[in-house]
């Protein structure tokens, strides 16, 4: 658009009637945030080079031929035989063998230190996760859940590419059935962390399903590692239809906790939507008095296109809850029935004015995605 074009087009826009007016304004307006959007998503993503360099080390192989004269080197020894290899070449062989996995070391403590100011490498940390060395998609787990990048606003973006990658899979189980590098268990919420990356894998977890499912139903567990559990089986979709049982027995317990049995509806929805038991188990679900399993199944209802009036009643009784997380939750589901939560649009509102911060942005969000 040439220099001056946007103040010219006002200015006819101004001689104009006012509805025309109104019109042509709200265009000029539309291209011009069109363009500028434009050039927002063609810039290149800016990563600071240090950042680079931590990622470069934490990716980089020791190379194979390496690791082959080292070995024959020292197995020659063991057998108290001379070795063949030239003490320059074994010198070379060997500063590999030991400053790679240093440096990567080092990179893997440095980018976890850095808390979200890492978020910006997520992609690269993710290309690391899927590598075929599993020292390297081990040190990426660990630095993605200590710098919390299920947080991060890219998060939904960047987990599209792990759908079915089965590379990640096991630096992710490590994390959270083994020891760290120091022989400790890791925390809890690097493990919670870990699995919803797990989840992100889909299908190409299926070959750990067994272990999950015993997750999943271990009592001495916590309660939301067992609950992320779930709903990793119910990621896998329709190949993780033998976790179906599991399921069914955590959602029939009364004395289950509310949010592993709100995640089984979630996970049933997923891997068995054709099971004739599921529509009574959800109705039982809905008419519950715990408001986390309430919600859980009326969110596995709306994506079977069953039980819908059943579901607006109790999304809109779990609207007046007492607990923040519990609020928005509701209003994230809520949301994602968009037009079919039409009826709720007054109770939504009316949280628009809601005390807490977390309440009010749900609200707007869910006002956005219903419409009219």
């Amino acid at each position: 658009m040439p220099r001056g074009g946007n103040k010219e087009l006002i200015g006819r826009a101004k001689n104009l009637k006012r509805p025309a007016a109104i019109v042509a304004l709200i265009l000029v307006t539309a291209s011009v945030v069109s363009v500028s959007l434009w050039f927002f998503h063609q810039a290149p993503r800016e990563v600071p080079a240090d950042l680079l360099k931590l990622t470069g080390d934490l990716s980089r192989h020791v190379p194979w031929y390496c690791r082959f004269i080292s070995a024959r080197h020292y197995q020659a020894i063991r057998a108290g035989k001379k070795s063949w290899i030239p003490q320059r070449l074994l010198n070379h062989a060997d500063l590999a063998v030991t400053t790679i996995p240093w440096d990567r070391a080092q990179a893997r403590w440095k980018l976890a230190q850095l808390g979200t100011n890492a978020w910006c490498v997520i992609p690269d940390l993710l290309a690391a996760l899927s590598d075929k060395d599993f020292e390297v998609g081990w040190s990426a787990a660990n630095v993605l859940v200590r710098i919390r990048a299920d947080e991060a606003p890219l998060f939904e973006s960047c987990r599209q590419p792990l759908a079915g990658a089965k590379t990640a899979v096991r630096p992710l189980m490590w994390v959270v059935f083994y020891s760290d590098e120091f022989q400790r268990p890791y925390n809890p919420d690097a493990r919670r962390r870990a699995l919803i990356w797990l989840g992100a894998c889909g299908p190409g977890a299926v070959s750990e399903m067994p272990l999950l499912a015993k997750l999943a139903a271990a009592q001495g567990e916590e309660h939301d590692i067992r609950s992320q559990a779930v709903r990793v089986l119910g990621s896998m979709g329709v190949s993780g239809n033998g976790a179906t049982p599991t399921l069914k027995g955590l959602l029939r317990d009364p004395e289950e906790w509310p949010d592993v049995r709100g995640a089984a509806c979630w996970a049933l929805a997923r891997v068995a939507a054709r099971d004739p038991e599921l529509p009574g188990l959800l109705a039982q679900a809905l008419s519950d008095s715990k408001a986390r399993l309430r919600i859980g199944a009326a969110e596995s209802a709306h994506e079977l296109r069953i039980l819908r009036e059943e579901s607006l009643r109790a999304l809109k009784e779990t609207l007046n809850h007492k607990l923040v997380t519990v609020r928005c939750e509701s209003l994230r589901v809520i949301g994602a029935m968009a037009g079919n939560a039409r009826p709720l649009r007054d109770d939504v509102n009316r949280l628009i004015k809601d005390e807490h911060e977390a309440v009010r942005r749900s609200a707007t969000t869910a006002l956005v995605k219903i419409g009219g």
